[in-house]
C-alpha cells in the first residue's frame, strides 16, 4: 500500500459498486475563493469537473464523496480548488468518481478505487491525492470510463484496468475475475492512437481512422450492428473513417475526416442527434448538416464543436445542459448561446447524473452550464440549473 493510500482517513462508508466507497459519513461544502487563473482545457465527470491552467496546474470542483477532486479530503468544493500535488499535467480525464492525469508519459489517478480503477495494484480505499498507475509503462494517450480506464503506450500497445464485468477491458474475459487493479493488455492486432471509455464499453481509433469498440452492447453502443457484447475489440460497422471518437455513458459519437458527425448506442434521450429516440446499433448521422471537428458524448446529451468555434448540443436538457436557454429536449442539434457563443472546445457530463456542459470560450475564459446541485458549475453555490454559459469563478 502506497503512502498516498495510508494518508486517507480510516473511516469508510461503502455503497453500490458504481458509487464506490466514500471517506467519512458525510462531507461539507468549502467555499474558499477560487484562485485567479487562465484555463487551457476542461473535463467533466458525473458530478465533478476538473480543468488545467496554461502551465499544467490542475484544479477540480463539485462533488468529492470519494476524494475525486484530489484535495486530500472529501469536502465538496463550490469553487475551483487546487489538486494537492506538485505535478504539472499534460491532460486530465474524469470517470464517474475518479480522476486521472497524464504527466510526461506517466498516468496518475485518484478518487474511488472499489474496482481497481486507479490502477495502483490494489482495490479498496480511495486515494485523496494522485497516485501513479503501476507497471512502469510509458503512456501516449488514455481515456477514462465510468469505473475503468484504457490507455495506449509509447510502444503502440493498449491496456485497460478497473471494472471488466462486461468485457470493457478488452482482454478477452468476462465474469469470474470482474476487475483488474493494474493494466491488462487489450487483445487486438490493431494499433490504436486514441482510446475512450463509456459506462461499460470502450472504443479506439487506429492511425488510419478505423473505429473499434468492445464491451457492453445492450444498446448498440459498440456500433457493430449487433446488440451483442464483445470481450475484445470489434470493428465498428459501415466503414467510416474517423478523425475523433468519444464514448459517453451508453452511446458513442465520432467525427469523420470529412467533418460529419455520427452517433450510435442508447438513444432514449435523443443523445444520438439524428431526430429520434430509438437506440442504434450502427453509426447514424447527426442531423443538421453541420461540420464538426469533435463531438463530446455524455450520459444523456452530446455536444459538437465546429471548425468555426460554434457549439451545437442535443439530447436531454432538463437542467439546461444544452445551453440554448431552455429545458426542452432537443432531437437535433441546437446552438449554444449566451454571454458568449464561440468556444475552443467542450466537455459534457459523462454519467447518468452528468447534466452539465463546460467549455473554454474563445475569450480564453471557462464557462459551465446545466446542473449545479453539487457545486459542479464552479460558481460558488449550489443551484438547481443554469440555462446558459456562466463564467466559472476565478477564470481570467
Amino acid at each position: 500500500m502506497s503512502d498516498t493510500i495510508k494518508r486517507i482517513p480510516a473511516l469508510i462508508v461503502c455503497g453500490l459498486a458504481l458509487t464506490g466507497c466514500s471517506l467519512g459519513t458525510e462531507n461539507t461544502d468549502v467555499t474558499d475563493p477560487a484562485p485567479n487563473v487562465q484555463y487551457a482545457s476542461v473535463q467533466v465527470g458525473d458530478l465533478h469537473v476538473c480543468a488545467l491552467t496554461i502551465d499544467g496546474t490542475g484544479l477540480c470542483w463539485g462533488d468529492n464523496i470519494t476524494a475525486q477532486l484530489g484535495t486530500s479530503d472529501v469536502e465538496t468544493r463550490l469553487n475551483p480548488a487546487l489538486i494537492q500535488t506538485s505535478l504539472k499535467f499534460d491532460s486530465l480525464m474524469l470517470g464517474a468518481l475518479h480522476t486521472c492525469g497524464l504527466v510526461s508519459g506517466k498516468v496518475h489517478c485518484w478518487g474511488a478505487n472499489n474496482v481497481g480503477q486507479l490502477g495502483i495494484g490494489i482495490n479498496g480505499f480511495p486515494a485523496g491525492v494522485p497516485d501513479s498507475v503501476t507497471g512502469g509503462l510509458r503512456w501516449h494517450t488514455f481515456g477514462t470510463g465510468g469505473v475503468h480506464n484504457c490507455g495506449t503506450t509509447t510502444d503502440s500497445l493498449t491496456y485497460c484496468w478497473g471494472s471488466g464485468e462486461r468485457g470493457q477491458l478488452g482482454e478477452g474475459t468476462t465474469g469470474g475475475q470482474k476487475f483488474w487493479p493494474f493494466p491488462r493488455l487489450v487483445t487486438s492486432d490493431s494499433f490504436f492512437v486514441q482510446v475512450t471509455g463509456g459506462a461499460s464499453h470502450s472504443c479506439a481509433l487506429t492511425e488510419v481512422g478505423q473505429a473499434w469498440c468492445w464491451g457492453d452492447a445492450r444498446f448498440g453502443q459498440i456500433g457493430t450492428g449487433q446488440f451483442i457484447g464483445e470481450i475484445t475489440p470489434a470493428l465498428v460497422a459501415d466503414g467510416h473513417v474517423f478523425q475523433s471518437i468519444e464514448a459517453g455513458g451508453d452511446h458513442t459519437c465520432g467525427v469523420t475526416v470529412a467533418g460529419e458527425g455520427y452517433c450510435w448506442g442508447f438513444g432514449a434521450n435523443a443523445q444520438l442527434g439524428y431526430g429520434g429516440t430509438n437506440s442504434q446499433g450502427s453509426p447514424i448521422v447527426v442531423a443538421g448538416g453541420h461540420t464538426f471537428d469533435f463531438i463530446s458524448a455524455g450520459g444523456a446529451h452530446s455536444c459538437g464543436h465546429t471548425p468555426t468555434d460554434e457549439l451545437w448540443c442535443w439530447g436531454l436538457n432538463d437542467s439546461g445542459q444544452l445551453g440554448d436557454g431552455t429545458t426542452d429536449i432537443a432531437l437535433t442539434p441546437v446552438r449554444v448561446n449566451g454571454p458568449i457563443s464561440t468556444f475552443r472546445g467542450v466537455s459534457v457530463g459523462s454519467g447518468s447524473l452528468g447534466s452539465i456542459t463546460c467549455a473554454i470560450g474563445t475569450d480564453s475564459k471557462l464557462y459551465c452550464w446545466g446542473r449545479g446541485t453539487e457545486g459542479q458549475l464552479g460558481i460558488g453555490e449550489r443551484v438547481q440549473r443554469v440555462l446558459a454559459p456562466t463564467l466559472v469563478n476565478g477564470s481570467i
